[in-house]
């Protein structure tokens, strides 16, 4: 699965603006243990995470290449 990232970069005095789009590979499985599923991706080292449904570790997965990529960038 692959989730597409578009960022809007805003303009500032004199600067240009523009969009970065960024596809990232996304794998989803069934937890071992519990009933659970994780979602991690091999393009960001690091960046997992887990939910009760595909769908929301999915969901989860968007929250958190977010937080990665504020992280990553600006800590």
């Amino acid at each position: 699965m692959a989730l597409k990232w578009d960022t809007v970069l805003k303009e500032e005095e004199g600067k240009h603006t523009g969009t970065i789009t960024m596809t990232v590979h996304v794998t989803v499985e069934k937890a071992e243990e519990g009933d659970g599923y994780y979602a991690l991706t091999p393009d960001l080292p690091g960046c997992a995470t887990v939910g009760d449904t595909p769908e929301q570790a999915v969901e989860n997965m968007r929250l958190t290449i977010k937080d990665w990529l504020i992280k990553d960038n600006c800590g």
